[in-house]
């Protein structure tokens, strides 16, 4: 499909003898290929607007068996690709010589294979959209409701990412699917570049859909979050809660804060949420101790299961039976009466305790399963969508949830999961790329990587403790980030450490009025808070950065991410910038700048 936005026009490479083209009906803008296998291509052409053309395909066949591929050439004209989702060992562009095998591409609660290094690692991870994005003007959407499979080959010189449908007894059993649902369904977009085809696939069209309000508590976007992590040994309680928040006055770094708690065992998992009263004895009385040195505890670690009880008459008809564990039931949130029943559970568990907060943690369910509602049995990731739903529906807690799929509108800060993470430097080379990929799906309310050590891991995956360079260098590449986050206490590093960890949260305060500004345009506009440099520069080199990122439209940040480095080449868009020292510099150009470890170089724009 040639983009008639732009001047060149692609070299089609295909025999005529392998299609027919076919005029279906009078309209010059739906036609049709019938293939020699007698499957057929059904294209629907849409010019959108003067700017953007839409084009609708579907591949089918009457044959309940028959498998489809449909693969992009994605180093035609030399041209970049992003991707939308959250993929292991993330780039940004997408790397050509990457090569993956032909795996499922809709199917988000894959987490029991953790435990098994054979799966190690994933393609994709946490935060799933259906989107990828050419540096041409070409964008590529898969919709939601198909059996869907994706691959990559970099097939010499000539890389291709491919889309199929097939049935798949693991993944889309026979049981669940009919043979329309084998209809390959592909959106393509073309205009005259990449950020006029995002701003309308992902900030105006009906296939991604904008926040429609901000999250419940905007404080998260001012002060960081501590994650329970940073308490170190075997006991944890509120004592230790209190004694960690103190060592926070005695190092100088400031309290305001929210203190997440991600252990399981706080809470009591029956037909109703409670506290486990022995780690937590006088809850009221620590929510006021904590406030009193302005710490707002949150972010309750909740997932849709219970403990078997007789205790709720009504409880049978919600849930599913696990066939794994007997002991436990999970709650049928594809049921509106059960979502409901489980948005009143999470709503009393928040104004009981008074606590900020509900963190969604991701979780297994047996596939043998059978929801209510047909579609989540073909789809089990709707249940991810429907999970943060309900979640938000609950009260005036803020959701934090640690996946993200069709979850856009929503108002839930999703916070990026570094699972498949290996090493202190791996975590540093995805972070901006993976925040990148999260903004252009259109998730902008986002805590990045957090700051610090590892979240638990795998079984068979090696890690490595994180050192004093490494974890300044990740605290200054999140201070302009929409959150900041931290599982490690910086004092157990060094005072250097603990000295720079309060300057940048300082620093991420100064700005966080631009942050929640941002946050209140992407609602009303659609623009992202975080944006890749191209989305604010035409020039050429732009396409090709995936170490800096802007801030809107008039900060430019561009952080060190390799050990033993002290300056790095920076690119600054058309106009006129000053950094921190005052020093001024007029774009579009590639500059050298000093870094030592101190440092986080930014720029603003200067306005006239």
């Amino acid at each position: 499909v040639p983009n008639h936005h732009r001047a060149q026009t692609p070299t089609l490479k295909f025999s005529l003898s392998t299609a027919i083209v076919q005029v279906k009906q009078t309209n010059p803008t739906t036609w049709s290929l019938k293939l020699n296998d007698s499957s057929i291509i059904d294209v629907a052409i849409t010019e959108v607007n003067k700017l953007v053309s839409e084009y609708s395909v579907a591949w089918h066949h009457d044959k309940h068996d028959f498998s489809r591929e449909m693969c992009f050439h994605y180093q035609h004209n030399s041209a970049y690709w992003y991707l939308g989702y959250q993929s292991n060992r993330s780039t940004w562009p997408a790397d050509p010589k990457h090569k993956m095998e032909k795996v499922q591409f809709n199917y988000m609660f894959e987490f029991e294979r953790f435990s098994n290094p054979t799966y190690l690692p994933r393609e994709f991870q946490f935060l799933l959209e259906h989107l990828l994005l050419n540096s041409d003007g070409f964008a590529v959407h898969l919709d939601q409701y198909q059996p869907l499979f994706i691959r990559r080959d970099p097939n010499g010189n000539d890389a291709v990412v491919c889309f199929s449908v097939f049935y798949d007894n693991y993944y889309y059993a026979h049981r669940h699917l009919n043979d329309t649902d084998l209809n390959l369904k592909v959106r393509l977009f073309s205009s005259a570049s990449v950020r006029s085809t995002t701003d309308y696939v992902v900030h105006q069209s009906k296939y991604i859909t904008k926040p429609t309000e901000l999250p419940k508590n905007l404080n998260i976007f001012r002060y960081p979050s501590w994650f329970s992590e940073v308490i170190t040994g075997k006991t944890f309680d509120q004592d230790k809660i209190v004694e960690f928040v103190n060592e926070l006055d005695t190092n100088k770094i400031s309290t305001k804060s929210e203190f997440v708690v991600e252990h399981y065992n706080w809470i009591n998992y029956t037909n109703k949420y409670s506290l486990n009263e022995k780690l937590f004895p006088h809850m009221n009385n620590l929510t006021t101790r904590l406030l009193n040195k302005n710490v707002q505890l949150g972010a309750m670690l909740v997932s849709p299961r219970l403990v078997k009880s007789s205790a709720h008459p009504d409880l049978n008809q919600y849930i599913l039976h696990d066939h794994w564990n007997n002991s436990l039931w999970y709650v049928d949130l594809s049921l509106p009466a059960a979502a409901q029943f489980y948005s009143t559970l999470l709503a009393k568990l928040h104004n009981d305790y008074k606590i900020d907060s509900i963190w969604l943690k991701s979780f297994i369910f047996d596939r043998s399963a059978e929801f209510k509602n047909v579609l989540f049995n073909k789809y089990n990731s709707l249940l991810a969508t429907k999970y943060i739903e309900t979640a938000c529906h609950a009260s005036n807690a803020t959701v934090i949830a640690e996946f993200a799929y069709k979850s856009q509108h929503l108002p839930a800060f999703y916070r990026l999961i570094d699972y498949f993470i290996t090493s202190p430097q791996q975590l540093l080379d995805e972070l901006i790329p993976t925040v990148l990929s999260a903004s252009i799906a259109g998730y902008s309310f986002i805590i990045p990587f957090s700051i610090g050590a590892f979240d638990t891991r795998p079984k068979n995956v090696a890690t490595h403790t994180i050192n004093e360079e490494q974890y300044i260098r990740l605290l200054q590449a999140t201070t302009f980030m929409p959150s900041m986050s931290f599982t490690k206490t910086p004092w157990s590093l060094s005072a250097k450490a603990s000295q720079l960890t309060e300057k940048f949260i300082k620093l991420h305060f100064d700005h966080s009025d631009t942050i929640i500004d941002l946050a209140k345009e992407r609602i009303k506009v659609g623009s992202p808070i975080i944006r890749p440099i191209w989305y604010e520069s035409d020039d050429a080199r732009a396409l090709k950065i995936g170490d800096q990122f802007m801030l809107g439209k008039n900060i430019v940040v561009a952080p060190v991410l390799k050990e033993g480095q002290h300056e790095r080449n920076v690119f600054l868009p058309a106009g006129n910038w000053i950094d921190q020292h005052g020093k001024t510099y007029n774009g579009p150009g590639e500059f050298k700048i000093s870094a030592p470890l101190e440092e986080l170089p930014y720029f603003k724009k200067v306005e006239h």
